[in-house]
């Protein structure tokens, strides 16, 4: 493996200064992969999961701090997409999808989680989460 990407609920421990008092292990461990790489290393998919929730807040007029922390932490975010090599990315998660529901019993994930573990494969990365999981992809 290359390098790391971080789910979206670990980059929401890093950029919320609320949220990260929840997680001080996870958030150790993940400034530790920040400050070695230089950069926040985050797929497309949760640069739009932390924008929509962050955008939600506003429209409900709350959310200010959380949307200029949120501004300030993505200065330093590297954001890795799909679309790299023919959309190579793209058919990797629809395989990932096929498969997952080919297992007996089938594995369901949700599509951004999907999404999320094809854009660590399709870039040779270990995805760190803060969620506790039988399986890491289908």
């Amino acid at each position: 493996m290359s390098g790391w990407l971080l789910d979206t609920n670990v980059a929401t421990l890093l950029f919320d200064s609320k949220h990260s008092k929840r997680a001080p292990e996870a958030v150790r461990r993940a400034t530790e992969i920040v400050e070695e790489h230089g950069r926040s290393p985050i797929s497309a998919v949760s640069l739009f999961e932390l924008k929509r929730g962050v955008r939600r807040l506003l429209a409900e007029g709350k959310g200010a701090r959380k949307a200029a922390e949120l501004d300030r932490w993505l200065l330093r975010a590297e954001v890795f997409g799909l679309d790299q090599g023919r959309f190579a990315g793209w058919t990797l998660a629809a395989d990932l999808w096929a498969a997952g529901r080919a297992h007996k019993p089938a594995r369901v994930f949700s599509d951004a989680d999907l999404l999320i573990v094809a854009t660590a494969f399709q870039h040779d990365r270990v995805l760190v989460t803060g969620r506790a999981t039988r399986d890491s992809a289908p």
